[in-house]
């Protein structure tokens, strides 16, 4: 059995926005307070979701790659990928030029991954999108 990894590392912006979630709860918390509401019921989702963010991206094994999102998963084998490709970024293209990877699967429609890049991006972003794009397209599949 294979372990999964990242395709691309950790960011900061990914544990900001970890931090952002579970703070967030922090303060809903404090303000019902007074209001009797069990405080567990205010974090344990803003826990969750801070944690859901966190491991949040794309991930490939010898079984396949999954793409993991804050409120969902989509997992798929080697065998079930047909293309990986880059595209635009739907309406936000037009404001910021953004390219973003997408799976396409033999079955189903095609959809987005969370690894985004823009034109101008620095040289160390434009290696890190590039890297994610070569452990896709040259996975050892099985």
């Amino acid at each position: 059995m294979s372990m999964w990894r990242s395709v691309r590392p950790r960011t900061p912006a990914r544990v900001l926005g970890a931090t952002a979630f579970g703070a967030i709860a922090l303060i809903i918390a404090f303000l019902l307070w007074d209001n009797e509401v069990p405080t567990a019921l205010v974090l344990l989702p803003g826990a969750v979701l801070a944690l859901r963010h966190a491991r949040s991206g794309v991930y490939v094994s010898d079984h396949g790659v999954r793409v993991r999102r804050v409120l969902s998963t989509r997992t798929l084998r080697w065998v079930e990928l047909y293309a990986v490709t880059s595209r635009p970024d739907g309406l936000r293209a037009l404001r910021t030029r953004r390219t973003v990877l997408w799976l396409e699967p033999l079955r189903g429609n095609p959809f987005p991954t969370p690894i985004r890049c823009r034109p101008t991006a620095s040289p160390t972003q434009r290696t890190a999108y590039d890297n994610a794009v070569a452990l896709l397209h040259a996975p050892a599949r099985v």
